[in-house]
């Protein structure tokens, strides 16, 4: 989901940093790469892209807290932006869905997980998977931006750094471990010390841009190589029909693979590549600044188009290619008629709670 939920940095007078173009092109890839993963076209690739809005959110919500705490400023905006951009908007969805159309199950407990951002935790906790299932990521982004501003202002770069090391290899182990013990893949994918090592690299890569790291330096200066190498690691542990559910491979080196092919990604766009220059067309741009919209609308319009005109088109439904562009361009449509005539509204509140 910054997946999705990040346009902290639009272009506005109170912005603490820099707007970088290509990430919401980038933005608008990783809904893709999720979107075709949700029609069951599992080409290895397509749940990637959560993990690239989380490298995204991790680099950009810190990079935008590192500049408020070197500028004196307050937590107070924020919270209450980051509130603007994410609670409307969710809560609408969570009304038209589960109110009106029904998209729902797993009962009350999971209704209140929904309410409460707490999806990911029922969801890893009890094993199962329940509608509407994608928010989950969304509740690993708010508990985030909930406690990762606290430990920014309390720690030093150097200490922060320091942190984020040792939260990404204990989340390796913690997966390795966890897959050892018979932990459901379920609870390996979603629950937070398992998979803060996707947020806390994009952090890492924002931390170590303002103090010139050797390490993450090295990487970001190589991108392009340790881009290949991470996609070939990635190959490796899927070849002959491992899966990341059945296999020790993808707790120990296919998740972190993921991160490190994202976190070249989005260091090739804050360096402008050339190759990533085509991220920076108007069209890609406005997709990506509505891919929060794309994210939560595009399960709900999938699951009606297939529920009431499924079987016109044949068998899989969920497969059909008419089906797949239709919910591609009905998400698109409701997602840019949610931005201009419900988000922007709402986001233009944000004058008021100016960071300085």
């Amino acid at each position: 989901m910054t997946r999705v939920t990040d346009t902290e940095y639009e272009k506005s007078d109170s912005r603490p940093i820099a707007y970088i173009p290509g990430l919401d092109g980038l933005r608008f890839i990783a809904f893709l790469l999720v979107f075709y993963f949700h029609f069951n076209l599992e080409t290895g690739v397509g749940w990637y892209g959560v993990d690239l809005f989380f490298v995204i959110s991790g680099y950009l919500i810190t990079t935008i807290l590192i500049s408020i705490k070197k500028s004196g400023g307050r937590l107070f905006p924020f919270y209450v932006r980051r509130a603007l951009r994410i609670l409307p908007l969710y809560y609408l969805f969570l009304i038209v869905a589960i109110g009106f159309f029904g998209y729902h199950s797993g009962g009350n407990a999971s209704l209140l997980a929904n309410i409460t951002h707490t999806s990911n935790l029922y969801f890893g906790y009890t094993g199962q998977w329940f509608l509407p299932k994608h928010v989950w990521s969304l509740s690993m982004e708010e508990q985030f931006y909930l406690l990762w501003p606290l430990v920014v202002l309390l720690l030093s770069v150097p200490n922060l750094q320091r942190l984020l090391r040792y939260m990404i290899m204990s989340a390796v182990l913690a997966r390795i471990a966890a897959h050892l013990a018979g932990f459901s893949p379920t609870a390996i994918y979603t629950l937070p010390w398992f998979r803060w090592d996707t947020l806390g690299s994009g952090a890492l890569l924002a931390l170590s841009i303002e103090s010139h790291d050797p390490i993450v330096s090295f990487i970001s200066r190589y991108r392009w190589k340790f881009l290949i190498l991470s996609v070939l690691v990635i190959w490796c542990a899927t070849a002959g029909n491992i899966v990341k559910n059945a296999s020790l491979a993808w707790p120990a080196i296919g998740f972190s693979s993921v991160i490190l092919a994202c976190g070249c990604l989005v260091a090739a766009v804050i360096n402008r590549d050339y190759l990533v220059n085509v991220l920076e067309v108007a069209p890609l741009r406005f997709l990506g600044k509505i891919s929060y919209g794309l994210y939560l609308w595009h399960p709900l319009v999938r699951w009606l188009l297939i529920k009431y005109f499924g079987e016109m088109w044949g068998n899989p439904a969920n497969q059909d290619p008419l089906i797949i562009a239709l919910t591609l361009l009905g998400t698109v449509l409701i997602a840019s008629v949610s931005w201009f005539l419900f988000e922007r509204p709402i986001l233009s509140l944000k004058r008021v709670v100016a960071y300085s």
